[in-house]
């Protein structure tokens, strides 16, 4: 994210990324390298030990980079260019096939990772790394992991040292390609294998009961691995759903992110899913690893926020295994501040964290951009801490009350020093149109690729037995004694349809298509429809907003009439009005069957604001006078 510092002139992007071309999928078959069951194998195979960059020369670049606002870099990369053919030791196999082995160790890392110019292994083929202890392993990678391009790159091991291991069995194909381009080496933002935390302690476990209503949206959320420029981040990502509702593998992170980063790059890009403890308590070992590795640009804007909300969207080269249990997180494109949510995010490329706000957004600028581009939030404390954001927050989304995504993550001032300073998402509703004309600089045409122009849509799994609840309105506000026609979009190997019309007729339906249902009194209710196979039940509800006729209107005397339907004795109904001055205007009520006749003490011709409150929702409706 961009922390911004309050010394005047001060700004960090804590955590920039970048994306783009394609790479094969990090997932691993798993099983034991060969070397650790065979007997006989020699212990002894070719090592090199790797120059230790100077950390004392890397924090003082941080420090004068993060005052010029760029990236929070995590670890750098070491150049080593190695092959098969002029590197390593091979072994023989007495039983047939052989082995390459080769051990890399950089003194002092925090971690160490690979990432390859080449990666082609034909079938039968089973790549490895391990650490020393044997306590890390990382594969078997086979032929299901080769991509056309030749790059890959495998998620780190902490320590410092990691052994390499290809089995090749007795085969007549094409022989394996295995050329490293170069060792990323990590010098901070990674846990190790002592489980220190990268994050800082006021930050909240997602499976702290601050998250309990957050279980589908948490699965959506990515912690992102990015290399550019030589260099490594974190950031955080999201899936994110379109309505097509067909688990395209889109992931919204944020254009300071992906900002100058090479096609190469982008397609070395580790995604991770699911890096979380599974209870509240920080937890003595690292969670198992889901990943996968590769993407490329779709779209972005903002150019980091300066000219616009500062988004990043990117296409996954693989689509995510159903193991993984991912959830495609929903949106809207509304411009009304959400009034409560969370932000899901990896601060520091920490497990999953979750922090709350309980205020209205608000409208803001971003560094002076002149733009309404942005989300301002502030953040509560919660019973297991005061969750903020921290560099690898950046591009996480913020979710509104409906697990809906509102914005993604720029940055801001708050911290575990200070929880009560504001940070500031790029709007959805900005990203959508708005940072420019063409496909490239927008969200809808991916999102909304067949232009159904919603306004905002629910997320989904893609879980093969999963059903979504999916509907429309034909209006969310009518006047008393109208109809609405719901439509169902709803998702999945569906076997039963269940619809709630709160305070309509009829008020309840069974099927796929209702009928349209009438409302006869004023008020906010409730449709939920809910969708069910035998697998799993999933319902959603929308509002509709019934609101009094007024009539005559315009008025030439001083008696109008105000239609709000049946009323029962528990209804508590207020009328107000104003003149056009903002006076309050003095007026006796006369029951009606379905309403209230209101006659005025006097009536100054202009427009006058009608408010009708029932049992706490009210309506203001415009009326006339003209005399």
């Amino acid at each position: 994210m961009i922390r911004i510092f309050s010394l005047p002139g001060f700004l960090i992007f804590v955590i920039f990324f970048s994306f783009l071309q394609p790479a094969k999928a990090q997932i691993s078959e798993g099983g034991i390298p060969p070397s650790f069951t065979i007997k006989g194998i020699p212990d002894k195979f070719q090592e090199y030990l790797l120059a230790t960059p100077d950390y004392q020369q890397l924090k003082a670049e941080d420090a004068i980079e993060s005052e010029k606002g760029n990236p929070y870099r995590i670890g750098i990369a070491i150049p080593f260019a190695v092959n098969l053919q002029n590197a390593g030791t091979w072994t023989n196999f007495p039983t047939g096939g052989k082995i390459w082995r080769m051990k890399i160790m950089v003194k002092e890392a925090r971690a160490l990772g690979l990432y390859f110019s080449k990666f082609h292994l034909p079938e039968g083929a089973k790549f490895f790394i391990y650490d020393d202890e044997h306590n890390q392993v990382k594969g078997a990678y086979t032929s299901a992991n080769s991509s056309e391009n030749g790059l890959f790159a495998v998620e780190y091991l902490t320590g410092t040292a990691i052994t390499l291991e290809l089995y090749q069995p007795n085969i007549t194909g094409d022989p394996p390609e295995l050329e490293i381009d170069n060792v990323a080496y990590f010098y901070r933002g990674v846990e190790t294998i002592k489980s220190e935390k990268s994050s800082d302690p006021c930050e909240v476990n997602i499976n702290c009961k601050e998250g309990d209503g957050w279980q589908n949206q948490k699965r959506g959320v990515v912690r992102i691995l990015i290399r550019k420029n030589g260099s490594y981040y974190w950031c955080t990502g999201s899936l994110v759903n379109n309505t097509r509702n067909d688990a395209t593998p889109y992931v919204l992170t944020a254009d300071h992110c992906g900002e100058s980063a090479s096609a190469t790059d982008l397609s070395q890009w580790i995604f991770y899913f699911n890096f979380e403890y599974e209870d509240c308590a920080n937890q003595a070992s690292t969670p198992v690893s889901q990943s996968l590795t590769g993407a490329v640009r779709i779209a972005h804007g903002g150019n980091s926020g300066s000219t616009g909300s500062d988004f990043y969207l990117v296409l996954l080269d693989n689509d995510i295994p159903v193991q993984y249990n991912p959830y495609f997180n929903g949106w809207s494109i509304l411009a009304q501040p959400s009034v409560n949510g969370v932000c899901i995010h990896h601060p520091a490329g920490d497990v999953k964290k979750i922090s709350t706000y309980t205020q209205p957004l608000l409208s803001a600028e971003w560094m002076n951009n002149g733009l309404q581009s942005h989300w301002e939030v502030g953040w509560n404390e919660t019973a297991n801490g005061h969750g903020v954001t921290e560099g690898g927050s950046s591009g996480s989304p913020l979710l509104d009350s409906y697990g809906r995504i509102v914005g993604t993550l720029t940055g801001g001032l708050s911290s575990c020093n200070s929880p009560n300073e504001k940070d500031y998402f790029g709007m959805f509703p900005y990203h959508w149109a708005s940072n420019g004309t063409t496909d490239d600089q927008q969200l809808k045409p991916w999102l909304d690729p067949d232009n159904t122009g919603v306004s905002y849509l629910d997320g989904i799994s893609n879980n093969p037995n999963a059903v979504y609840a999916e509907f429309t309105a034909d209006a969310d506000t009518i006047p008393v004694g109208g109809s609405i026609r719901f439509t169902d979009y709803s998702v999945g190997n569906i076997s039963t349809y269940n619809w709630l019309f709160e305070g309509g007729y009829p008020i309840s339906f069974s099927g796929k298509e209702p009928p349209s249902v009438t409302y006869d009194t004023i008020g906010v209710f409730n449709t939920t429809l809910t969708v069910a196979n035998e697998f799993y039940t999933h319902n959603k509800t929308l509002s509709v907003f019934v609101a009094p006729k007024v009539y005559p209107n315009p008025f030439s005397d001083y008696t109008f009439h105000i239609v709000m339907g049946k009323l029962s004795s528990d209804d508590n109904v207020n009328i107000s009005l104003y003149d056009p001055y903002g006076r309050a205007v003095k007026f006796y009520a006369v029951d009606e069957n379905n309403g209230k006749k209101i006659v005025l003490n006097q009536c100054i011709s202009g427009v006058y604001m009608l408010r009708v409150e029932k049992n706490g929702h009210t309506n203001a409706l415009k009326i006339v006078c003209a005399r």
